[in-house]
């Protein structure tokens, strides 16, 4: 079986981990063949093909900001496209499966043409293509009916006009493919199907992988970091700490609420970027800071944690959180998005009504002090992971899917 992968990266940021994660788990377990198009590579692997150069990446990046302000985004990005169909035509493929296709990579004409070539399924790492334009929606409903007049027409993508054309355009686009579409959550798939964009696509749910081999538990962390085990630690850990949607802003409000609460030393540790590191005057707060961490030591980090704590203001199905469960290490965040489905209220972690730091805060101390509680989270937590996350449940559910579309597609 051949299978192009289509994504704007190959290993940075949440999409493209979780492709590449679910590529590997393919070849591994069923011997696929898979030829991965981004439009930057940053790994070393010889099936991942960069489709434009960077002086010609900078060109159309900024061909496509002029398209944004004038509102015709997606409608023609001239090298890039041209690039991947003739990547794709060569290669031959059984099935294409998109991923992240947003931010001026691929235009809406070029994605048509490619499900000429072979049937599609499409993993929805967020809401964008539900939507004018936006890759979260909020608390906004407009995406149900007809995204006119949008109130957040400067997140992420932005578009400055013309919203209810581009909504109409993709779901032109959902009614001439037809894909598959999957979402890794409950939440995603339920949005999905209150969508008018996307009534005519079969959907199904198939979380995000994890090899459980490369993200467990390890012991005699505490003691190469420095810390004790009766040590309390707490973990953040994001690609950027300081990013309002995964609750950036609210985290010096719970640090001085911990500080002034704790009935002790605390430890906190921050694995990510930050715009500006917290100054270490607390009293008992202890602050440690790992801004990169390659990925052969995220588990070493987590094995440090009591539990792993989650400030996001929308979430689809966050590896952070599946990679933390995975280590035997609970969660505690808002009910938002698919997050509820990793941190189990009473069995994997604890949720807060969104977005009550005191509640937060509380809770989090409450849970360092009740160890049974947390050994029982932890034991729960790698039950989850094994049924519902493990690299080789994922891989099977999209084998069985890609052979039932291919087989759809046979003359």
């Amino acid at each position: 079986m051949r299978i192009v992968f289509i994504n704007t990266a190959d290993v940075a940021g949440g999409a493209a981990i979780a492709a590449t994660r679910i590529a590997d788990a393919l070849v591994k377990y069923y011997g696929v063949e898979i030829l991965f198009l981004c439009d930057e590579k940053f790994s070393t692997r010889d099936n991942v093909v960069q489709t434009r150069s960077k002086p010609l990446r900078l060109l159309e990046k900024s061909f496509n900001r002029i398209m944004c302000r004038l509102g015709v985004q997606y409608l023609w990005i001239p090298f890039s496209s041209a690039k991947i169909v003739e990547c794709v035509k060569a290669f031959k493929p059984d099935l294409i499966h998109f991923h992240n296709l947003h931010g001026g990579y691929i235009d809406f004409r070029t994605m048509r043409k490619l499900a000429g070539f072979a049937p599609v399924v499409w993993t929805l790492h967020d809401e964008w293509l539900l939507t004018a334009h936006c890759a979260c929606i909020g608390s906004c409903q407009k995406w149900r009916d007809v995204c006119d007049s949008c109130p957040n027409h400067s997140s992420y993508p932005y578009l400055t006009h013309f919203f209810s054309y581009h909504q109409s355009k993709k779901r032109e686009l959902l009614e001439a493919v037809k894909p598959l579409l999957v979402t890794p959550s409950r939440w995603l798939n339920e949005i999905v199907e209150d969508s008018s964009n996307a009534k005519m696509c079969e959907t199904v749910e198939i979380s995000n992988p994890i090899s459980l081999e490369k993200y467990k538990f390890i012991p005699g962390a505490r003691v190469e970091f420095g810390l004790e085990e009766k040590d309390r630690v707490v973990l953040f850990s994001a690609a950027n700490l300081s990013d309002l949607i995964k609750g950036g802003d609210m985290l010096p409000e719970l640090l001085k609420l911990l500080d002034e609460r704790a009935d002790g030393v605390l430890h906190i540790i921050f694995v990510g970027r930050m715009k500006e590191r917290f100054s270490n005057k607390f009293q008992r707060l202890r602050l440690h800071f790992a801004d990169s961490v390659p990925v052969e030591r995220v588990s070493f980090f987590y094995s440090l944690a009591n539990l792993f704590v989650m400030l996001s203001r929308e979430d689809n199905h966050p590896l952070t959180a599946i990679e933390a469960l995975s280590c035997g290490v609970p969660v505690c965040a808002f009910a938002v998005g698919g997050i509820p489905e990793l941190a189990v209220r009473g069995e994997t972690g604890s949720l807060i009504e969104p977005f009550d730091i005191s509640a937060m805060a509380d809770e989090i101390l409450r849970l360092l002090k009740d160890e049974e509680r947390l050994r029982r989270y932890s034991g729960n937590a790698l039950e989850l992971v094994k049924n519902r996350c493990d690299e080789r449940v994922v891989a099977e559910k999209y084998y069985q899917k890609y052979l039932e579309r291919i087989n759809r597609n046979q003359p």
